[in-house]
């Protein structure tokens, strides 16, 4: 019982990791959607991180050899225990896993980096009713900026959604920027500052 309760000790202080802020860095950029996940560099975070997998790993070996003990109290929460760390490898496999996607968005590979936006195919339609001014969109983008400001707070309980929420907004906010600039008659284009207010949604506004 004594081998149990220490090993959720450690697991306890593992699992709290990932609801805080944790940067992981690779030692080179995708080059493509399909390049391999690397491992982490020690910089950062990356050699915590890496300790923490590699003990969550350890420990589900040792366990899993224990032999079966006299007390079912202490069998049923020895399987418990196994069944929490073999969850916990699974997040900070699938947290790796979301850095080094979200590192392919930041590269382009997925035709949404920024560079692309600036310059991409326009979805706006000339014969649209120019009625539609600038001051109509401004409450929408408030309120869509607004709620990226929730999406930030949501982020350490579902780190994923959060991510593929943020996109989304980037993107729409690129359309709605594009077109109050076409509406009062500016070049087919974000303005600078337009463009690093886009830049800084995946992370931080």
């Amino acid at each position: 019982m004594a081998r149990i309760s220490a090993s959720q000790s450690v697991l306890h202080r593992h699992r709290s990791m990932l609801s805080h802020y944790v940067a992981l860095t690779f030692p080179r950029k995708p080059a493509s959607l399909l390049d391999p996940l690397p491992e982490p560099t020690n910089d950062g975070d990356g050699a915590r991180f890496k300790s923490a997998l590699r003990w969550l790993l350890s420990e589900k070996g040792a366990l899993q050899a224990l032999p079966s003990s006299d007390s079912r109290d202490a069998d049923h929460r020895l399987d418990r225990l196994i069944k929490d760390i073999q969850f916990e490898i699974q997040r900070y496999e699938q947290f790796k896993e979301d850095v080094w996607d979200q590192e392919k968005l930041a590269a382009g590979l997925y035709g949404l980096g920024i560079d692309d936006l600036a310059t991409g195919p326009l979805i706006i339609d000339p014969a649209v009713d120019a009625s539609l001014r600038r001051k109509k969109l401004e409450p929408f983008i408030l309120a869509a900026l607004l709620f990226v400001t929730v999406l930030h707070a949501l982020a350490a309980s579902n780190r994923l959604t959060a991510q593929y929420g943020l996109t989304a907004f980037q993107v729409m906010l690129f359309g709605a920027f594009m077109y109050c600039n076409i509406s009062h008659g500016q070049p087919r284009a974000l303005s600078d500052n337009q463009l690093d207010l886009l830049a800084t949604i995946p992370d931080d506004i």
